[in-house]
């Protein structure tokens, strides 16, 4: 009873100065069921505590080794109550299954030397209950996010209960019956402490090391992992050292009736418990994410129409060697202007042809006279016929100028002669000056003149023909 109150006294002062309060407290309770192995370490009575062996009599050391308790399996059941996210605190209970084995030897009585001089292996039940402040390394997720480690250190006091299995043996401090036979012996005489009698001898004083059932108070000390892999239900590891003492009496007893003893001395010891236990763990308080509403993004406004776009023209370029090209620029939707880059700066289509010279802009053009080409009496006449019409580029061939204009000819029908014509020809000198070159125009029934500098719009001229008198 003194070492459950101390335990009792221990917990007391231990509990208060962990609950301290902190802001925001997150509650959550957890139970785990836990299964594993412990290692019982420590001798439980040595050789030296308790010899009474005479070498003489027994040859060897069958009665001089150590005792200690077996180690065995453990289960057990935890509950948590954790006040913040990183403090909580746990009640902890564990029982293990353990043992002792060895030669146990009562002598000097040829009547009990038989039955109690041989092998035993009695079972020992070990019981623990600790209350344990659990301390986390890291801080968890207030609520339920995926998967999640928690690594934490776990240290507590509480009592032990040991309890030899059966009620083979007791030690009663009142010893006034000496006689077995006796028919005045009552019940009571057997009435004790359950014990397991480990070494024993009537050399001098008939006496024995026994191990007795008792309480004693237990430190715990233990590292482990919470593994959370939903929000209602977890694992558990832990690793750790529950540090206890048993209770190893020094008692006397009568050789005519050794099944009864009386205490005289104390024996104990201190027993390292390690274990290693994992279970699963039900966890409750958990919360889930809030719901994330999913918002459909509010629809694009729709592009504001295009204010320009990109044009190809057809332009008039004398020095050019086809007389025509193709360029790009940009229209104004709104106002219609026309646009185009040249060296980088932009300027109107109009500026860059304003000096092109075309037919509409020519005197003979607007009087309706014909177009010349050489000198009288060997020049070439060619008078407009049909209106202005489109013809493609590449459907015309370069043949020169007249008084700056630019001529073109159909490139199909186009004579030998003039072909490889374009920017530097004149027509008029040409005429004039290769009889050839007279020859071959007038085989071109019909030229081209351009009306406009953009757009490949042109007239078309007939070759007139000469009307001789006889």
């Amino acid at each position: 009873m003194q070492f459950l109150n101390r335990a009792a006294l221990a917990l007391a002062f231990a509990l208060p100065l962990s609950a301290v309060p902190v802001a925001a407290q997150h509650y959550k309770w957890d139970f785990t069921i836990l299964g594993g192995y412990s290692w019982l370490n420590g001798n439980i009575l040595d050789r030296a505590d308790f010899d009474f062996i005479d070498g003489e009599i027994i040859d060897g050391d069958l009665d001089r080794e150590n005792f200690g308790l077996g180690s065995g399996g453990t289960v057990g059941t935890q509950l948590g109550y954790w006040f913040n996210r990183r403090f909580g605190l746990r009640l902890n209970g564990a029982y293990t299954a353990s043992d002792i084995s060895r030669t146990r030897l009562f002598f000097n009585d040829p009547v009990i030397i038989d039955p109690l001089f041989r092998p035993f292996d009695h079972d020992v039940n070990v019981w623990n209950l600790t209350g344990d402040l659990m301390v986390r390394f890291n801080t968890p997720r207030t609520r339920w996010d995926g998967f999640e480690f928690l690594p934490f250190l776990a240290v507590g006091l509480g009592a032990t209960w040991l309890n030899p299995a059966g009620n083979e043996f007791n030690v009663v401090n009142e010893f006034p019956i000496v006689d077995p036979f006796d028919p005045l012996l009552d019940g009571d005489i057997g009435d004790g402490i359950d014990a397991i009698p480990l070494r024993c001898s009537t050399i001098i004083l008939a006496r024995c090391a026994v191990l007795e059932k008792n309480t004693s108070f237990t430190g715990l000390i233990g590292l482990g992992m919470d593994l959370r892999f939903s929000p209602k239900f977890g694992a558990r590891l832990e690793f750790g050292d529950r540090i206890w003492g048993v209770s190893v009496k020094e008692v006397a007893f009568d050789p005519d009736f050794p099944f009864i003893f009386r205490e005289i001395g104390d024996l104990g010891k201190t027993v390292n418990q390690l274990y290693l236990t994992i279970g699963g763990s039900f966890l409750f308080g958990l919360q889930y994410p809030p719901a994330r509403a999913v918002v459909a993004p509010p629809p694009r406004p729709a592009p504001p129409p295009p204010s320009t776009e990109e044009i190809t023209v057809c332009i008039v370029d004398p020095m050019y060697a086809q007389g025509l090209r193709t360029i790009t620029a940009t229209r104004n939707l709104s106002t219609g202007d026309t646009t185009v880059v040249k060296n980088g700066d932009r300027m109107p289509l109009s500026q860059l042809v304003a000096n092109v010279p075309v037919a509409s802009n020519s005197s003979w053009y607007i009087s309706g006279a014909p177009l010349e080409i050489g000198m009288a009496p060997n020049k070439i006449q060619y008078v407009s016929v049909g209106g202005a019409r489109h013809i493609e580029a590449g459907e015309l061939a370069y043949i020169g100028t007249v008084n700056s204009i630019p001529v073109f000819a159909d490139r199909l029908t186009l004579a030998p002669g003039l072909a490889n014509l374009g920017p530097n020809t004149d027509l008029n000198q040409l005429t004039t000056a290769s009889p050839d070159a007279r020859k071959a125009l007038e085989t071109v029934a019909v030229i081209y003149v351009p009306l406009q500098p953009t757009g490949c719009v042109f007239q078309a001229l007939q070759k007139q023909q000469e009307i001789r008198k006889k």
